[in-house]
């Protein structure tokens, strides 16, 4: 089974937010190796915002499998 990384997150912008959601290019042989990620993907989204003196509303990740077969 193969894994994939989804984020969602909004920041705030200047005078709206920023919004986005995507899958991550990388595809992960087991939940640890994605969960991980999410993990390094949150603190890398903060760290970010916070150096450019933004706001986190909204960071989520999600980890989901792909079955055998799934178009990757």
């Amino acid at each position: 089974m193969t894994w994939v990384l989804i984020v969602v997150s909004c920041i705030a912008g200047d005078s709206l937010p920023g919004c986005g959601s995507g899958f991550s290019p990388v595809r992960f042989p087991d939940f640890i190796a994605c969960e991980d990620a999410a993990v390094r993907t949150h603190d890398h989204i903060r760290a970010g915002a916070d150096a450019r003196g933004q706001t986190v509303l909204l960071l989520d990740t999600h980890c989901l499998a792909l079955s055998p077969g799934a178009p990757g």
